[in-house]
């Protein structure tokens, strides 16, 4: 967390008061979580660069620059980037505050970061699939090349791998994290231990299209709030609403007959039907 809809729903929220202002400055912590990049090497890219648009590479956001320049941001597991018009005394005087863009006209962004599992890097724009943190990101969600026979193709390719940590692995489809392989897998209503090889291309079509679906209408909800995300401008998501299995353990299945169940898979807790789900 921020996942895939979260980091959309920022990067929506700050193209109207980001997209064409001047990085007059930018601040770094001390701690600041750099990586393949150095404090004066990030400065010196920014400052003064035009702000020319806002993408999204699975749970990346990247601001690009003038001069071939990108700004690459993740967010970790606790991070929030916050736009003011004005200077946010409360938000400067945070410990957890690691990354603020002094903007002109006058405005700021600011990168918080309570845990530090953020990474903030640069890279030249016309190369960023180069980029060592971009270059093996797999699949986007609604790429038209991924189709259910190219996604049939990557079982036979992860024939063992659990259905749950194969929608985890960044390499395969980037951008989804514990929430939605959750709720992806419920609404595909396929047991999330299930090994890759062991699914139909039937079962593979109703995961792709549980998928599209409950991430687009996650992106439509803003995300889900349930501890520190927000989006650019401090509001929470409302996708939490639309949760039928994540953080439900022991409530009826809203669908059919059964109790939500948790286990956990490689460290994270799986929350899921058994029986609805096979």
């Amino acid at each position: 967390m921020p996942e895939l809809p979260e980091v959309e729903t920022i990067r929506r929220s700050l193209v109207p008061v980001l997209v064409g202002k001047r990085i007059t400055s930018l601040w770094l912590s001390p701690l600041a979580p750099l990586d393949h990049t150095t404090p004066e090497q990030f400065r010196r890219s920014a400052k003064g660069k035009r702000i020319l648009s806002l993408g999204r590479r699975g749970k990346y956001l990247l601001v690009n620059l003038e001069g071939d320049q990108t700004l690459i941001l993740h967010l970790g597991m606790s991070g929030n980037l916050i736009y003011s018009q004005s200077r946010d005394l409360a938000l400067e005087s945070s410990p957890h505050l690691h990354l603020r863009l002094n903007l002109s006209p006058s405005s700021y962004l600011y990168g918080i970061d309570p845990r530090r599992f953020g990474r903030y890097s640069l890279g030249r724009t016309s190369k960023l699939s180069e980029h060592p943190l971009i270059s093996h990101l797999g699949y986007e969600f609604d790429d038209p090349a991924l189709t259910p026979q190219v996604l049939a193709g990557l079982a036979r390719r992860h024939r063992r791998l659990e259905v749950k940590n194969f929608l985890l692995n960044q390499r395969i489809i980037a951008g989804i994290g514990n929430i939605y392989a959750c709720e992806i897998l419920f609404h595909a209503r396929i047991h999330p231990q299930r090994r890759m090889g062991d699914l139909s291309l039937r079962r593979l079509e109703r995961l792709l299209s549980a998928m599209r679906e409950v991430l687009s209408l996650a992106i439509s909800q803003c995300g889900t709030s349930l501890r520190d995300y927000r989006d650019g401008f401090g509001n929470p998501g409302n996708f939490a609403s639309f949760l039928k299995v994540y953080g439900r353990e022991g409530e009826p299945n809203p669908h059919g007959p059964g109790r939500v169940r948790r286990i956990v898979q490689q460290g994270r807790s799986t929350f899921f039907v058994p029986g609805w789900q096979r």
